[in-house]
């Protein structure tokens, strides 16, 4: 099967984190990838916010619809 079909077939929402930290250079790429990525009319209205501050993550709980995984 083609790679990027199967690449898309296979994706999944992730949910629940792990308490372990990521490296800032595959944090890097991943941001990266996910910016290229398509969007509705290319418009990539979006934004991406990396923290790892408890007092910050707090404050973005209830912009983010008090959706618990912003805390982890």
């Amino acid at each position: 099967m083609n790679n990027v079909i199967e690449t898309l077939q296979n994706r999944a929402s992730i949910r629940k984190y792990q308490n372990r930290p990521i490296h800032y250079e595959l944090l890097e790429k991943i941001i990266s990838a996910a910016t290229q990525s398509s969007s509705s009319g290319n418009m990539q209205c979006y934004s991406v916010i990396a923290t790892t501050d408890p007092d910050m993550k707090r404050q973005l709980l209830e912009p983010h619809f008090n959706q618990a995984m912003v805390l982890e």
